[in-house]
């Protein structure tokens, strides 16, 4: 859903030393989980914060507009949820969708694509390799049987 950044993190030589002994290789998640923590702990998980009845979620811009009961995976990329509001605003009332069925529907869409548009591609691909491992595999042959001659 949302890119991951990557960015560094400066810890003291003691504070190497004990996630070297104790947790070895999940820096970045420890990271990444006390950051959760410290975002729950700014918008507690018992109520919306920033409810927008049209679109079924809480609006994440706001500042404090953390909601982690409507954004358990992190806040959408702007321009998607953009998209979102004006894609679900063109429709009546009644055959508004959910935020998650929203983005499935865009997945499933943007596979199909991908998938219509490498069917073709996949098939050259496949003749390709077919073509080279048959010449690779005469060439092969030519030179065994220069070599080995009886």
């Amino acid at each position: 859903m949302s890119k991951m950044k990557i960015t560094t993190v400066r810890i003291s030589d003691v504070q190497h030393q004990w996630i070297t002994r104790n947790h070895p290789q999940q820096l970045s998640h420890l990271v990444r989980e006390h950051l959760d923590d410290l975002m729950q702990q700014k918008t507690p998980v018992n109520f919306h914060n920033a409810w927008r009845e049209s679109a079924q979620k809480c609006y994440p811009f706001l500042s404090d507009g953390y909601c982690a009961i409507c954004w358990k995976g992190g806040i959408p990329p702007r321009d998607t949820w953009q998209r979102y509001l004006q894609e679900n605003s063109q429709v009546s009332s009644r055959f508004k969708i959910t935020w998650e069925e929203w983005i499935m529907n865009n997945h499933h869409n943007r596979q199909s694509l991908l998938d219509e548009w490498n069917k073709d591609s996949n098939f050259n691909l496949d003749q390709n390799a077919i073509e080279h491992q048959e010449k690779t595999q005469g060439i092969l042959k030519k030179i065994l049987n220069f070599f080995f001659r009886k």
